[in-house]
């Protein structure tokens, strides 16, 4: 796709616009803003989720009207009236058809809309008990409002001390985007982009690549501070991306398994947006959850009807290991492709036949819940406990994120309410000590079929095929497909047996007595 012009169709600078063909896309069109620095929120001690009192520039812009103003026009197939949930739902997925069908050219005359973020953010999001959320991807089930991009925030943050920087392996993916005298322009593409937040820092580190940011509901960045090189599109992913395909030298996906309901289609989509040599780089979270040495895994906290078969539940486990699970479940029944993900994210790219099998990489980091993490290096001390604060902090609040769609797939608010106590109690007392896990693996595209990849530029060799270890001390790196797999078997032999799901129980009573998903909630 041709790179965005700061003139929409109609000639005005700064009016966003949809991207409509055989699916929805919305593109953020912007004028050229001076680049600015963003200075990242220090977290209060406080366990208590924050919130800001003034706009910043990530957070909630739902309001945010066009830079200037323009007509709005709009593919024939979308009324200018309210389009109801179901309505949006018929023609995003009769739109899908027509594109995997037909293959049009995305770029054709006449694919870019104007969008009025007032009048059809109700295109892209719906309310449920009081909590907004994305309407493309059912799956898809945290929301999509103002609370919830302060968590994202603070939980890119953690990651990114972690990940000492935006992205792990530092030199390889600085080496892939290295600018060539001569040669097109990098390109960055952020799928699932949340906020923004990362697709405007890596805009602003990287001046010469064009960064395109993807998520399936509205982006809630102020567009008075794009840097020029920086656009945004609506879309949902599980689509498909052949309007990508070969464009890109990074490829970005952080925290989206949740939405997809086929991980290993998505993942041959997002290989193929890749320039041969581009890199693709996965970042997920886990729900298994480390105890305190790393390795044991925290037993789920024991719910009525756990049965004896079970040998991973306890009276003193985790409330908040068992709310995510249960959450996981929801998402499972609403069609996300979880199970196969998970092992998709122990396994790596290594088989892939897209990927040059020498450039692949994975590892993972652990993030304390709460400032209990302590390090005989002072400095390592001080960056596990602010990281454990800023994920406390995050975790509070994805405490009370899923309330909406577990009450859909049945469960009682009064159930849920005394969980949410439980997990508050559990963040606040360090009680029991736990990890949360964030996985990643990348590896770059092959130069042709059975091929390596393409060399990276102007490194030698020795450097081009390492990595600087962050200074975070719970992070693990591995370099070959066998001490990948030696780790994996290691952690799977921690797992145990699962008890059955208070959610899936719920639900099927729900089913039982209504006889339709979320008739009664």
């Amino acid at each position: 796709m041709a790179a965005p012009s700061p003139l929409n169709r109609h000639g005005d600078a700064g009016v966003p616009s949809i991207r409509h063909n055989n699916t929805l896309r919305a593109e953020l069109g912007h004028p050229k803003f001076t680049n600015q620095t963003l200075t990242p929120s220090t977290p209060s001690s406080s366990s208590k989720p924050n919130t800001p009192s003034a706009l910043g520039p990530f957070q909630a812009r739902y309001d945010q009207l066009p830079v200037n103003s323009a007509s709005t026009s709009y593919a024939s197939s979308i009324s200018h009236a309210r389009t109801t949930h179901s309505e949006y739902s018929s023609m995003q997925s009769e739109t899908g058809k027509q594109r995997r069908e037909n293959k049009h050219d995305e770029d054709d005359a006449g694919s870019v809309y104007s969008y009025n973020s007032t009048r059809d953010v109700s295109n892209f999001v719906k309310e449920l008990h009081g909590r907004i959320f994305n309407n493309l991807n059912e799956s898809y089930l945290l929301p999509s409002d103002q609370p919830e991009w302060v968590r994202l925030d603070k939980q890119g943050s953690a990651l990114a001390i972690a990940f000492d920087g935006l992205y792990p392996c530092r030199e390889l993916v600085e080496a892939v985007l290295q600018p060539v005298e001569g040669g097109p322009q990098k390109k960055i593409l952020d799928l699932g982009c949340g906020t923004g937040a990362w697709a405007m820092q890596m805009a602003i580190k990287f001046p010469h690549a064009a960064v395109l940011g993807v998520d399936v509901a509205p982006t809630p960045m102020d567009q008075s501070m794009f840097p020029p090189n920086l656009s945004l599109e609506i879309d949902d992913i599980t689509l498909g991306l052949s309007h990508f395909a070969g464009q890109y030298d990074l490829v970005h996906m952080r925290c989206v398994s949740a939405g997809l309901n086929d991980i290993h289609k998505t993942m041959e989509d997002v290989q193929l947006c890749l320039k041969p040599g581009g890199m693709v780089l996965i970042v997920d979270g886990e729900i298994t959850m480390p105890a305190e040495d790393r390795f044991k895994m925290v037993p789920f906290k024991r719910m009525p009807g756990d049965g004896t078969e079970t040998n991973v539940v306890s009276d003193e486990g985790s409330s908040f290991r068992r709310l995510i699970w249960e959450a996981c479940e929801a998402c499972e029944i609403a069609g996300a492709d979880l199970t196969r993900s998970y092992d998709f994210n122990d396994r790596g790219l290594w088989e892939s036949p897209l990927c040059d099998p020498e450039t692949c990489r994975s590892g993972g980091v652990d993030l304390p819940i709460g400032p209990w993490a302590t390090s005989p290096d002072p400095g390592e001390t001080q960056l596990l406990q602010y990281v454990g604060l800023l994920m406390r902090q995050n975790i509070l609040s994805i405490n009370f994120a899923y309330h909406a769609i577990l009450r859909k797939h049945g469960m009682a608010q009064e159930t849920l309410d005394q969980w949410a106590e439980n997990v508050t109690k559990e963040l606040e007392e360090c009680n029991p000590k736990q990890w949360v896990r964030f996985r990643f693996y990348l590896g770059r595209r092959r130069a042709g079929p059975n091929l390596p990849a393409p060399p990276l530029p102007d490194l030698p060799e020795p450097v081009a095929q390492t990595t600087t270890r962050s200074r975070y001390p719970a992070y693990d790196l591995y370099t070959t497909k066998e001490e990948n797999d030696a780790r994996m078997r290691l952690r799977h032999s921690c797992y145990g047996i699962y008890p059955p799901s208070v959610l899936r129980r719920a639900y099927q009573e729900m089913l039982d007595r209504d006889g339709v998903p979320g008739a009664s909630t």
